[in-house]
């Protein structure tokens, strides 16, 4: 899978980091020999051959499009700090919500996510159900902002349901 992609464009590779396939059985190497860590503490799964068997899911129903774990594979594999204990668990976690962002291929006037050729692809999920159906109800069952949150004005309470019924009942 890092071979896939190391041929993406999005991957900058060029003949003067060395050929593909070095590159990518380094890349296979590393994830390899830090597997045990990653499952431990990220629930990713590598088997002992380099075969990616697991991602974590951070939000049920709600999963990364398969186009994108090529080249999360391979900025895991070069793109982590693995030196620094701190440094390496927030490059890995930014991997991971990198690969599980919403980012349409393209966008039509009507804010419809369109494939490369402009025609529904039914493998993408369609952004604005998975944003309603899916993303935010969990945002509302979870979600408990810090308090500071509410003095800044981060969040803001924009209806109150108990108050909605005072005023419907005066109608």
């Amino acid at each position: 899978m890092v071979l896939l992609a190391l041929e993406d464009e999005e991957s900058s590779w060029n003949p003067d980091h060395g050929s593909k396939e070095e590159l990518g059985e380094f890349a296979v190497q590393r994830l390899v020999s830090k597997r045990d860590m990653l499952d431990d503490y990220f629930s990713i799964k590598i088997t002992q051959e380099g075969a990616l068997v697991g991602l974590p899911v951070l939000v049920e129903q709600y999963y990364p499009l398969l186009h994108n774990i090529p080249m999360f594979l391979l900025r895991l594999a070069t793109e982590t700090k693995w030196d620094s204990e701190r440094a390496c668990f927030e490059s890995i976690a930014r991997e991971i919500a990198t690969l599980y962002a919403m980012r349409p291929l393209e966008m039509d006037e009507q804010g419809s996510t369109q494939t490369q050729s402009s025609q529904q692809d039914p493998n993408v999920p369609d952004w604005k159900f998975t944003v309603e159906h899916i993303l935010f109800p969990q945002f509302k069952s979870f979600f408990i902002p810090d308090l500071s949150f509410t003095t800044s004005g981060a969040v803001l309470q924009v209806a109150d349901l108990h108050q909605l019924y005072k005023v419907f009942e005066r109608c």
